[in-house]
């Protein structure tokens, strides 16, 4: 099964949060990452859910988000949307005489060499989760001491107008 990123938006209230995500973790879906960040909407917390199940299954679970009392809305991302992305922050060991190879190694990842100093150097790289994977793969040998990584980041497809066409960004009636 491939990854399905879904996303929500759901009251800042307590309890409908609390129902949503006890409905997430009820379905008993592999759920590959989640992420909370305030909705477009004030007084709204957006959630991104990452997960690995049939489209049926992701699509039920919408579905049924979209019933619960709080949830404004649920979206299932197209399997043509473009990719979700992660970011992860890695703090590796200094780098002393390797500086050169961990630089060399940092532009390999297609990372940002964020700070370097006597205590070690801090490294960000940003992509969809094999991306980020392959990416700290790559700088293992310089030794990693500490990660974090964000949960997807992702925006969904905005939705097509009346007679079909998508709305491209120099037009200026977004709502």
């Amino acid at each position: 099964m491939t990854p399905t990123t879904m996303s929500f938006v759901v009251d800042e209230a307590m309890i409908p949060l609390d129902r949503a995500l006890g409905m997430v973790r009820r379905r008993n879906l592999r759920i590959g990452s989640l992420t909370l960040g305030p909705g477009q909407v004030k007084g709204t917390t957006r959630v991104v859910v990452e997960v690995a199940a049939t489209p049926a299954d992701v699509e039920g679970l919408a579905r049924q988000l979209r019933k619960l009392v709080g949830v404004r809305d649920a979206v299932v991302d197209a399997a043509d949307a473009p990719p979700g992305r992660q970011l992860a922050l890695a703090r590796l060991r200094p780098a002393g005489e390797r500086g050169a190879a961990l630089l060399a190694a940092v532009a390999r990842a297609g990372a940002t060499l964020l700070e370097a100093g006597p205590e070690g150097c801090v490294v960000q790289v940003i992509g969809t989760v094999p991306e980020v994977r392959r990416g700290l793969t790559l700088l293992e040998p310089f030794g990693i001491l500490d990660t974090a990584w964000s949960g997807p980041v992702a925006l969904a497809a905005p939705a097509p107008r009346a007679n079909g066409a998508v709305p491209t960004s120099t037009e200026d009636d977004w709502s």
